[in-house]
């Protein structure tokens, strides 16, 4: 399992690559917004790791292990929690349709996603949000939007 931190504001980008979830704590996050963006293949234990951790329902931890691709929503007090079924294919072979699913926790100042595997669109998301002195982007809802 791969973790990026991304800490960003409308003045600032930082990004970091931690080995456990622990290792966020020790990150000062203060006045920031923060994006978990966690990469697979990934062990169920990490998953149950990240719901005791974040506080996530029991019920989107068993969402979250599971590999169908049906897009689902549901609003907690705390957090929403979004999946969506994608269709990727390899656009340079046209073939291999292979369906799979991000799935997104946003809470008020942090946006978390799960996915099976790094994909270009989220690096060019990330590389926007560096690049970028947009107030739109300061946000982990409009982050989510954009995705």
């Amino acid at each position: 399992m791969k973790i990026n931190v991304i800490l960003y504001s409308d003045t600032s980008y930082e990004e970091f690559l931690v080995d456990s979830l622990e290792e966020i704590e020790i990150i000062n996050i203060d006045n920031k917004n923060v994006w978990i963006d966690i990469v697979g293949p990934y062990e169920e234990k990490d998953i149950i790791e990240l719901g005791n951790h974040y506080d996530i329902n029991s019920l989107v931890v068993r969402d979250l292990l599971e590999e169908d691709t049906i897009s689902k929503y549901e609003n907690f007090n705390e957090y929403l929690y979004i999946a969506f079924g994608i269709t990727k294919l390899d656009i340079e072979e046209f073939k291999n349709l292979e369906n799979i699913r991000i799935n997104f926790i946003l809470y008020k100042d942090k946006l978390i996603t799960i996915r099976p595997e790094d994909y270009k669109v989220i690096n060019d998301i990330k590389f926007m949000i560096k690049s970028s002195n947009s107030n739109k982007l300061n946000n982990p809802n409009y982050i989510l939007f954009v995705i």
